[in-house]
Formats: C-alpha cells, sequence, structure tokens
C-alpha cells in the first residue's frame, strides 16, 4: 500500500505544522498507530463510513459490515437497542471501536426511533438569538446521543441562507448573515462538544445555501466560509472564483490549503461522491491521510 504524505511549508509563526509524522518511516508510523498487522482491506475499510438505515435488510447489514470491516458507521432511523446491537457487530469483527456517525441536527428524536427530546429546527434558534440558550440545547443533545452510541453528529450546518430557494439549507440554517451562523452554529457545535460528548462537524464545505439546485445530484455554485468546528463534511460544489470546471471538493488547493490551513483543521477525511469523481477526476495530490488529532 502506497502513502503519501504532503509537506507544508510554513506560512507565519503561528502556523501549526498538523504533518507531524512527514519524516517519520512508513514503517514506524504504522507501528504508532497499531497498524502494521492490518492488511491492505482492512485499511481500507477504516477509511469507510457506512450508511446503514433502519429500512433495510437485517441480514444484509451484516453481511456488508463482516466483508467490509469498516472504521465508521452511519446510523438513521433506528431504535436505541439496535444501533447498539450493530455497534457491537461491527467492533467484533474490526481491530478497532467503531466510528458511529448520525445527523443529530435539532435533536437525537431526527436519528432515533424510540427517543422523543427534538429540538426546533435552526431556523428557530437565529430566531431566538439567544447563544446561551442554544449551547445548552447542543450539550443536551450531544449527552444524549451520546448514551445512545453516537461518536460523531454531522451538524451543525453552518452555510449562509442567501436563497429561499435553496433545497437543502433552509430551514436547517440560522440565519442568512455570515456573524448570525457562526455565533449560533458555533454554540450548538461547543454544547455538543463539551465533556466530550460529540465531535461536532460543520457542514456543507465549500458552502451551500447560494444555489437553487441539490448538490446531491449535480456539481452547485457557492463561496467558501469560516468557522470553529473539528470536522468538516465536504460535498461536490463549484467555486468558480477559480477554474470553472471542477466541483472544488476533488481539488488540493481549495480543500488542502484553503480549509486545513486557513481554518486550521486537524486532518480531514475523503468523501467525494463517486459520480462527481468518475466524471471529473480528481486531484491526486490529495491524500488520505492519519492524524493523531
Amino acid at each position: 500500500m502506497k502513502v503519501k504524505c504532503i509537506k507544508i511549508k510554513k506560512k507565519s509563526s503561528t502556523f501549526v505544522n498538523y504533518n507531524e509524522y512527514e519524516n517519520e518511516n512508513l514503517r514506524d508510523f504504522m507501528k504508532n498507530f497499531g497498524l502494521e498487522n492490518l492488511t491492505d482491506k482492512e485499511l481500507l475499510g477504516q477509511l469507510l463510513c457506512l450508511e446503514i438505515s433502519g429500512c433495510k435488510d437485517r441480514d444484509e447489514i451484516i453481511s456488508i459490515i463482516k466483508e467490509n470491516k469498516p472504521g465508521a458507521i452511519y446510523v438513521n432511523n433506528f431504535e436505541s437497542k439496535e444501533i447498539k446491537e450493530i455497534t457491537e457487530i461491527v467492533n467484533s469483527v474490526t481491530k478497532y471501536p467503531v466510528l458511529v456517525v448520525a445527523d443529530v441536527e435539532h435533536g437525537p428524536a431526527g436519528v432515533f426511533k424510540d427517543c422523543d427530546v427534538e429540538l426546533p429546527n435552526p431556523m428557530a434558534w437565529g430566531a431566538c438569538d439567544d447563544e446561551s440558550l442554544v449551547e445548552r440545547a447542543g450539550e443536551l443533545t450531544g449527552k444524549i446521543a451520546r448514551k445512545l452510541g453516537v461518536h460523531l453528529s454531522l451538524s451543525p450546518v453552518v452555510d449562509i441562507n442567501l436563497n429561499k430557494n435553496n433545497p437543502l439549507v433552509n430551514i436547517r440554517c440560522p440565519s442568512d448573515s455570515a456573524k448570525e451562523v457562526l455565533k449560533i452554529g458555533g454554540a450548538f457545535a461547543r454544547g455538543m462538544q463539551k465533556n466530550g460528548y460529540l465531535m461536532a462537524t460543520a457542514k456543507h464545505f465549500p458552502g451551500d445555501g447560494v444555489d437553487d439546485r441539490n448538490q446531491h445530484f449535480c456539481t452547485t455554485v457557492s463561496g467558501l466560509r469560516k468557522g470553529i468546528m473539528k470536522a468538516v463534511k465536504r460535498k461536490c460544489i463549484r467555486y468558480p472564483i477559480f477554474r470553472r470546471e471542477h466541483p472544488k471538493t476533488l481539488k488540493r488547493r481549495i480543500f488542502w490549503e484553503d480549509s486545513v490551513l486557513f481554518l486550521s483543521l486537524r486532518g480531514y477525511r475523503r468523501r467525494a461522491r463517486c459520480g462527481q469523481v468518475l466524471r471529473y477526476g480528481y486531484d491526486s495530490r490529495l491524500e488520505i491521510r492519519f492524524n493523531a488529532a
């Protein structure tokens, strides 16, 4: 398995060099993380986040898990006991504990069938404009979701609601003001991450809310923005101030230099949609990395 590290030049005295293992021998690097005994297939499995829905056949789910040994699973529309059961199945076939991921955008009720703790949509958070209240809501969300087995939340949505016809952002976003989005979205993220309950994720990089099309089905247009989270979830969105023809999440300059360096993110995950990669190709300098963050 060939692993290539990207060397980063120090831009200022305040820049943090996240490539702390760039000078280590690959074998030593693998040993540090206990990866030296994994096969190539097991290593690749650690990079997968398998989407599991409550409507799928249980035998099929178990078969997929045993075949791929994923590092993470995305759960939705399950009872909490089912998520616990699936987590135990994954952990029984992998050498590392699985990361359980969910879209806990407005309370755990949107993920768990047997949980009735649901918050208003984020647009209401912006309307109430109470940062401490939203942070407390995030804390309770994180505490409940963690108790029910979730480790990482794919929220909050920190896009800017600039187009009322946008099919994805709309009520999922606090405001059409970047300052308000950062304040309210940041408060919810701080709450979820308090006491180590959950890891919060800022989405959708590099920004949605401008186009009136659905970026799940086509490459939409938007711009970059700044946020303070533990992770980012990226989508195939065009950023036309640079080159127009490709989704910028497939390009090294936008994703690596402008997000990892500018936003000071500790590592990243590559989750470009296969259809977009097949259509446009991708920058080979974007390499999957392990990070001790």
